[in-house]
C-alpha cells in the first residue's frame, strides 16, 4: 500500500498531469521513447502490486493504480472535492491489493 500512496503523492503532485496523460493515453503514447520509459516504469509497478499470480492479480494491481489515475483524471465525473477523491482510490486501492486482514 505504501508504494499506491507514494504513487498518489506523484499524482498530486507537480509532474501529475505527465503520469495520468501516460495512464489515459497509454495506447496514443506507445511510440513514444520517454513514454515507453514511463510505461515500462508503471508495468514493473503493477506487477509489484499484483496479488498473486495470473491474470486477476495483475488486474488487481493495475486496478489499483487506475484508481489514483480516476480521482486526478475524473473529478467532474466522481464529484467531491480532490481530496476526498483521492482518499476514495486509495480506500479502493486497499480493498484490491492488500489482505483483508491489514485495515
Amino acid at each position: 500500500m505504501r508504494a499506491v500512496e507514494q504513487f498518489d503523492a506523484l499524482v498530486r503532485g507537480e509532474h501529475g498531469a505527465s503520469l495520468v496523460c501516460a495512464q489515459v493515453n497509454e495506447h496514443a503514447l506507445r511510440g513514444l521513447a520517454a513514454a515507453r520509459a514511463l510505461q515500462q516504469r508503471l508495468g514493473d509497478l503493477t506487477r509489484a502490486l499484483a496479488t498473486g499470480g495470473g491474470p486477476e492479480g495483475m488486474m488487481r494491481g493495475r486496478l489499483a493504480l487506475s484508481a489514483v489515475i480516476m480521482a486526478a483524471a475524473r473529478g467532474r465525473e466522481l464529484g467531491g472535492r480532490q481530496a476526498e477523491r483521492h482518499a476514495a482510490a486509495l480506500a479502493v486501492a486497499r480493498s484490491l491489493i492488500a489482505p483483508e486482514t491489514e485495515s
